[in-house]
């Protein structure tokens, strides 16, 4: 189905999707809004090949992403907002905003994208109060776009 663009199912009662929603390969925005109920997410997302924007935030029973999720190459928005997320999938290049604001149990940022190719201007993690590493991870980030921008520069 090509011709659904957006799904909104913001402040539903939904405890799972379908593996059929992978058909939906025209959507683009998927909002997923205060779902109290939904526990994850279909392995199967990898199919919403048009897929821009997803947000799952306050969806407080949510545990994992699927690891598809790094196969949306026109993933630009991941927005999640979910107190029991752990961690996250490594992501595309494409991707330009994750926003992972008020998490309390995500511990690492690790793999979730490789930098050097990245598209990433902009990445929240305020509230994650068990992330651990921000500072190396900030370090790290930095000096890589540094070594990406100019790679004939000394080592930092």
């Amino acid at each position: 189905m090509d011709c659904l663009s957006e799904l909104a199912l913001d402040k539903t009662a939904i405890k799972e999707l379908p593996l059929s929603v992978e058909l939906l390969v025209g959507l683009t925005r998927f909002n997923l809004d205060d779902c109290k109920n939904l526990v994850s997410l279909p392995i199967t997302m990898n199919g919403l090949k048009s897929l821009a924007s997803l947000t799952l935030s306050g969806c407080s029973k949510h545990e994992n992403l699927p690891e598809t999720l790094g196969e949306l190459k026109r993933l630009r928005v991941l927005n999640v907002d979910c107190k029991r997320l752990q961690s996250l999938p490594e992501l595309s290049s494409n991707i330009q905003l994750i926003d992972v604001s008020g998490r309390t149990s995500l511990e690492t940022l690790s793999n979730t994208l490789r930098l050097c190719n990245s598209n990433l201007s902009n990445i929240s993690c305020g509230n994650c109060l068990k992330l651990t590493g921000c500072s190396n991870m900030a370090f790290s980030m930095l000096k890589e776009h540094l070594n990406k921008k100019a790679p004939n520069l000394r080592e930092i």
